[in-house]
């Protein structure tokens, strides 16, 4: 006999989703980013990494460059992901030296910060 535990569903993992929306939002940037442009995920969120020297806590998970301005994106899995103290603090860091940091639950989210940054994407999301 089934015993209900057997019948539970499995959650995918905050870490996972973040995963995936990062798959897709590196797609995107890659074919929407202007020549001049590039999109990079940034270490960190994994042990091994967070171990490496130079490391900053907090840092987040995309990394845009744009004719000499850098801009960060921390992709957060639906409206339960919280900026954590850490990241905060270093996402204050990075606005205090003028490097702006967006916080990004979809890829629209992400298309608006570049919109909003002053970076030309090509071609639109579908609605």
């Amino acid at each position: 006999m089934a015993d209900a535990r057997d019948f539970r569903i499995k959650r995918r993992r905050p870490v996972q989703r973040e995963r995936s929306l990062q798959h897709q939002v590196i797609g995107f940037l890659n074919h929407a980013l202007p020549p001049r442009a590039m999109a990079m995920a940034l270490p960190g969120g994994d042990r091994s990494a967070t171990r490496t020297p130079g490391y900053v806590a907090g840092t987040p998970d995309l990394m845009i460059l744009h004719l000499g301005d850098v801009f960060f994106v921390e992709l957060k899995a639906g409206k339960a992901g919280r900026v954590s103290k850490a990241q905060a603090e270093c996402h204050q860091a990075m606005v205090d030296c003028g490097c702006p940091v967006a916080i990004c639950r979809t890829l629209q989210d992400v298309a608006d910060a570049c919109m909003a940054w002053a970076i030309p994407l090509r071609g639109r999301l579908a609605a």
